[in-house]
């Protein structure tokens, strides 16, 4: 018998946007930019952009400095992160094929890592890394662009930009190879690159919370990234970390059984719904904003959309939207009703992952969605309708 149960709540790692790519999409992220953007600033570079930081926000003169070096020892087990920069940190960049390959430092002071690339028709259409994060990719359906990878896409943009000669540029490319650099998908600058590495190192923010909060910032985005959000060929979106666990030793056999019986629903109706040709979409943030905020299973059908959506102790809801219009601006996105979920009449919200109006009912399973549900979960519904 395993040691934990599962409890049907998702946990999220990162927040950000998905646009199209070869096979799975591509996730990028401000958090995972921030990272590539610090990892390529030499100590003079980053001493510049954290006293601008310190004046900016009121800190003392090399308080900032100091507690983000800290925070990055503590968190790394090392310092590389900030004492290597430009040509130290990236090295051996050169085109295998359509494919740009650096070797990254990485962030721990180990090995370094072999960050790839693959470029098509001035975009990104699949990226590869043997770091960390390349793990939450594969079982996720989506390509999660990490901060390795990032480093390398800001290297050759900025030495396109730069026009300096390959002897003094970072990534020792000829004018010639860096003319395929794709454009960036974040406008970041010192100041905001500043704000995001001391918010999640210092400030302790999670990269999900600090990627949401960029992205509220309409100067976050570039010119090609605004188009692609406005014209629905990009989208926002979650990547998941894990599904919550419990130590069974602590659960009660009440606790015990309705835990299985939240698996089994969620098993049941992910199986529906991938029969009435569903397709699975990833996750999605619902109740955007509100008390009830919670990170969902997405379920897309042309423009039908259901959202399996499971908070702590609690059996899963449905959520479904049918979408019509075009995106919204795109900064904005928030459910704020303060009335439980499951007593809602249908309303209209905005979509977060689309930002399209979106007609949303929520759910009840076996009441209002016709499926089988375990007993223990008809109990927990019926006194919560009341």
């Amino acid at each position: 018998m395993q040691a934990t149960k599962q409890t049907g709540v998702v946990h999220p790692r990162d927040y950000g946007i998905l646009l199209p790519a070869r096979g799975d999409r591509l996730f990028v992220s401000p958090m995972r930019y921030a990272l590539g953007a610090l990892q390529l600033q030499d100590e003079v570079a980053m001493g510049r952009m954290m006293d601008e930081y310190e004046r900016t926000h009121g800190i003392e003169e090399g308080r900032a400095v100091h507690a983000l070096r800290e925070a990055i020892r503590e968190r790394y087990n090392a310092t590389s992160l900030l004492d290597e920069g430009g040509r130290d940190a990236l090295r051996k960049v050169h085109w295998l094929g359509d494919t740009l390959v650096g070797t990254v430092g990485a962030k721990s002071g180990g090995a370094p890592h072999v960050a790839k690339l693959r470029i098509q028709h001035g975009a990104i259409v699949r990226t590869r890394c043997p770091c960390p994060d390349d793990e939450w990719s594969e079982p996720k359906h989506l390509d999660l662009l990490c901060s390795h990878e990032a480093a390398l896409h800001l290297a050759i943009v900025k030495d396109k930009r730069s026009r300096l000669g390959s002897r003094a540029n970072i990534t020792a490319l000829t004018e010639k190879n860096l003319a395929y650099a794709p454009p960036l998908p974040f406008a970041l600058n010192r100041a905001k690159t500043a704000e995001l590495v001391y918010s999640f190192f210092v400030g302790g923010m999670r990269a999900f919370e600090v990627s949401r909060r960029a992205l509220e910032d309409s100067t976050m985005y570039t010119s090609s990234m605004k188009s692609a959000l406005e014209t629905g060929v990009a989208q926002y979106g979650v990547v998941a970390q894990r599904r919550q666990k419990l130590e069974r030793t602590g659960l009660s056999a009440t606790q015990e059984r309705f835990y299985s019986a939240v698996n089994a629903l969620e098993t049941r109706i992910d199986q529906q719904l991938r029969d009435e040709l569903f397709r699975f979409h990833g996750y999605s943030v619902v109740f955007k904003g509100s008390p009830f905020e919670t990170i969902a299973k997405r379920y897309v059908r042309a423009n039908t959309v259901y959202e399996i959506a499971t908070r702590v102790g609690e059996a899963p809801l449905l959520v479904r939207k049918n979408l019509h219009g075009d995106p919204l601006p795109w900064i904005a996105s928030a459910d704020l009703r303060d009335e439980m979920p499951a007593k809602r009449a249908p309303y209209l919200s905005i979509d977060d992952c689309t930002r399209k109006h979106a007609l949303t009912e929520v759910l009840v399973p076996a009441k209002h969605y016709e499926t089988f549900v375990p007993g223990v979960l008809r109990d927990f519904y019926e006194a919560n309708m009341r």
